[in-house]
């Protein structure tokens, strides 16, 4: 998946000569953390973030510094307290990278631009967390099932348990995985059937695997083989 099919193209953008008074107005009302700057051509040439401007304006708690607050935003401009020149991202960079850019930046968004540099989006931590619930498919129900497994792309386990699943008529409808450690990789499938009783049924028939750790349905999280939870979490 590409940034492109996860960002916000219908992005709201200010100029660096916008007043900062507008820009508070746009923050309240929009419910945005933050404003892409662009030049005449559209080109990124700064971010001002809701947190830059409460800085530059603090907020009021007199009438007259409520006035002063005022006065001072209506005579700023967006120029003097943006972020000039931002980090940037193309338009297909996969998704995955611009998180990995976001989190060790602690950049809660990012500009997208096409290949002449213009504007074209902004890209949110909302969205990185909307494009895991899809990924996931974790809004379409079914049964969440986690393992651990020793090289299961060496060994085969993984084809094993999702062949095991489709000979029961199981919809396999994500496989997800992260390492734990060098040899070892945490698998969560999630698969759905044509009713509950037919998942209760492929689900009994991986309850006696050891590298069954945790299952979770209709929010509930039942421990397997995990030895750091017991019993049932709600979640």
């Amino acid at each position: 998946m590409l940034v492109r099919h996860w960002m916000t193209s219908d992005v709201l953008s200010v100029t660096p000569e916008t007043s900062l008074l507008k820009c508070k107005k746009i923050f309240r009302e929009r419910q945005f953390s933050a404003l892409p700057v662009v030049d005449a051509d559209r080109r990124v040439a700064g971010l001002l973030t809701a947190e830059q401007l409460s800085e530059f304006a603090p907020r009021s708690h007199t009438g007259y510094e409520a006035l002063e607050q005022l006065s001072r935003l209506a005579e700023g401009l967006v120029r003097e307290v943006m972020t000039p020149a931002p980090a940037t991202i193309p338009l297909t960079t996969p998704l995955e990278d611009a998180a990995v850019f976001m989190i060790d930046n602690h950049a809660p968004c990012l500009p997208v631009v096409d290949r002449n540099g213009v504007l074209a989006g902004i890209i949110t931590e909302w969205d990185i967390f909307r494009a895991l619930v899809r990924i996931t498919g974790a809004r379409e129900g079914g049964v969440l099932m986690a393992f651990v497994l020793e090289n299961p792309y060496e060994t085969g386990s993984l084809r094993a348990i999702l062949e095991q699943i489709k000979s029961q008529d199981g919809n396999i409808m994500s496989v997800l995985g992260s390492a734990k450690d060098h040899s070892r990789r945490r698998v969560s499938i999630r698969f759905r059937a044509a009713n509950r009783a037919a998942e209760d049924a492929i689900l009994q028939s991986f309850l006696s695997s050891e590298q069954l750790r945790y299952w979770s349905r209709d929010g509930e999280t039942h421990s397997v083989h995990d030895t750091a939870a017991d019993g049932v979490l709600q979640i």
